[in-house]
This record gives C-alpha cells, structure tokens and sequence, in this order.
C-alpha cells in the first residue's frame, strides 16, 4: 500500500479529534448531574 502513512496519520487525527469530543462529552454530562442536584436538593437521583 503506498498511501498508508497518509491513511494512517488521518486516522490518528480522527481518534484524537473522538477522543477529546468523548471526554468533553463526559466532562459536560457531570457538570450537568451536578447541576441539576444543586437546583434540586429535594429530589433523590438514583
């Protein structure tokens, strides 16, 4: 295969660029948890 450095350089672009969505994705979702049990103090979360 003659491009597969070209293939796998964007690749590895691709898997980093789902990695940090993956993490924000994460980080956004706790923020969020977090949020809703400071606005709602009365309500249990399972």
């Amino acid at each position: 295969m003659c491009n597969f450095h070209g293939y796998d350089n964007a690749r590895r672009r691709r898997d980093a660029r789902r990695r940090a969505k993956k993490t924000a994705y994460n980080r956004n979702k706790a923020l969020n948890m977090a949020l809703k049990a400071a606005l709602n103090p009365t309500k249990q979360l399972n």
